[in-house]
């Protein structure tokens, strides 16, 4: 349980309590401000496909940039430094993409970088001396309303303790930190209006991550924001025929509909975080930047540094023993045959249980198990929220994917939590069974680290959340149910 308060704190900790150079980001974002031209929209999505073509993607983004009438290209080289280079011969631009960098939301994040050069090339030339002209083209991006692409290109930083793996791996291309580019999208926001429920539902892991720092340090600092007139539009391309899609974002975005092709993404709200908001923000700003709370904040950190990296390369070495170490055929075909019983399933049986079942008790039980299902789903997405860890095949390399790609956060599992929690509530109801359902549920936890969707401190955290809240409901309706009996005799 230790390890696991341990790299809970970590995380936490580099949500809430991380600072940033502000000063130095705003430095640059002023300049842009007093010198260009920002853009009256703000890309929510380039609609592009993994396997999409990339000159799209540099038609799209020039559009909103404003550079439409600039004749670009684009091209490729097997260079690995710099990931990309612009050549410009007596006016005729080409975009040069190196072809190691291999994803494509990272190959947007180059090309963006590079068509802000172009931007800023068309500015005062006497208004830029004596700027660092990477870190102000970087700023240009978010000042242009392409933050959010440029966090989507971040990964983690990731490391492990001696004795597993040391390595740390940043796939970003940029000149300031991904922290300052949270920062800067929060600061966007806030001086465009825009809701941080509109952003987050757009963003990955790693870009919920960074804006989130961004987001609680600009709250927790109270900075100063210039709110223009008229706000900003969101623009987002239909992946199916291209069109592009305008939402106002004064409001909360519900819907995504093309009016030319059948397309619609609905209920896009849902995804955003259960308890983030500005009413929970400002008042747990105001106690994590007490006096006190830095002062002891600060001591921890050199304290558990040492303790955090253990426990980190523990837990990627444990996460790759299980997902590639004993990775077999009989196992991959005996998971492939376990993943094809519908998780809803659940839910059907104990309320056919609950409607059918001719027996008192096993009504009872069925209610039971429904109601620890429901609390321990709203439990885990909640802590998944607020934590917001990347999946493991999103900031580590070599992960072994089975059954390819799993979208949300990582930490805790909701399988190992929901399973945990049904075995728990069964074992307390039947106790001769107590043996099985464990089994089961174990085998359900470890098949997740297998597949590559969790760390095994996912899984663990998972386990025993699923197991206190099983107990706790199962404990209480047992006790109800005795007072009931009792006043009934």
């Amino acid at each position: 349980m230790v390890p696991v308060l341990i790299i809970t704190f970590a995380w936490v900790h580099s949500i809430f309590f991380t600072d940033i150079d502000a000063s130095s980001a705003d430095r640059y974002y002023d300049l842009l401000t007093e010198c260009g031209k920002p853009s009256k929209e703000i890309v929510l999505d380039l609609g592009i496909k993994d396997d999409g073509d990339l000159r799209v993607a540099v038609d799209r983004i020039k559009r909103v940039m404003g550079l439409g009438d600039r004749v670009i290209g684009l091209g490729y080289d097997d260079n690995e430094k710099p990931p990309a280079h612009i050549e410009n011969i007596n006016g005729a631009i080409t975009i040069y993409l190196s072809r190691k960098v291999s994803q494509k939301r990272e190959q947007v994040n180059v090309l963006t970088h590079e068509l802000c050069h172009i931007y800023v090339w068309d500015l005062d030339k006497a208004e830029l001396e004596g700027y660092d002209e990477e870190k102000v083209v970087d700023s240009a991006g978010v000042f242009l309303g392409l933050g959010i692409l440029m966090l989507n290109g971040l990964t983690d930083d990731v490391s492990f303790a001696p004795g597993g793996e040391y390595r740390t791996e940043k796939k970003f291309f940029g000149y300031i930190t991904p922290e300052e580019i949270g920062y800067l999208l929060a600061r966007y926001c806030a001086d465009h209006g825009v809701a941080e429920g509109n952003v987050m539902p757009f963003l990955g892991s790693a870009g919920k991550k960074y804006f989130e720092i961004g987001y609680n340090y600009l709250a927790r600092q109270g900075a100063k924001t210039i709110r223009p007139s008229g706000g900003v539009t969101g623009i987002y391309w239909c992946p199916e025929c291209g069109t592009p899609i305008r939402v106002p974002l004064e409001g909360r975005i519900r819907e995504l509909k093309c009016q030319e092709c059948s397309w619609n993404l609905e209920g896009i709200d849902s995804s955003t975080p259960v308890v983030s908001g500005v009413w929970l923000n400002a008042r747990f700003h105001s106690f994590m930047s007490s006096p006190a709370l830095k002062k002891a904040s600060g001591s921890l950190d050199k304290k558990i540094s040492g303790l955090v990296s253990l426990v980190a390369g523990a837990d990627s070495s444990v996460f790759f023993f299980l997902n590639r170490d004993i990775a077999n055929p009989a196992c991959d075909a005996a998971i492939k045959f376990f993943m094809k019983i519908p998780g809803r399933s659940v839910i059907i049986l104990m309320g056919a249980v609950v409607l059918l079942a001719g027996e008192r008790y096993q009504k009872y039980s069925a209610l039971i198990a429904l109601s620890s299902y429901t609390i321990a789903g709203f439990v885990y997405k909640a802590i998944k929220s607020v934590i917001g860890r990347p999946r493991p095949f999103e900031s580590l390399d070599n992960v072994r994917l089975m059954m390819g790609t799993h979208d949300g956060f990582s930490f805790p599992s909701g399988h190992a939590t929901i399973s945990f929690c049904l075995a728990t509530v069964i074992a307390m109801r039947y106790p001769k069974a107590r043996y099985p359902v464990f089994l089961a549920a174990a085998l359900v936890a470890i098949s997740r680290t297998y597949l590559g969707f969790h760390y095994p401190s996912d899984i663990l955290t998972g386990a025993l959340l699923g197991m206190l809240i099983g107990y706790i409901v199962t404990e209480t309706a047992n006790k109800c149910d005795g007072k009931r009996k009792g006043k009934k005799g």
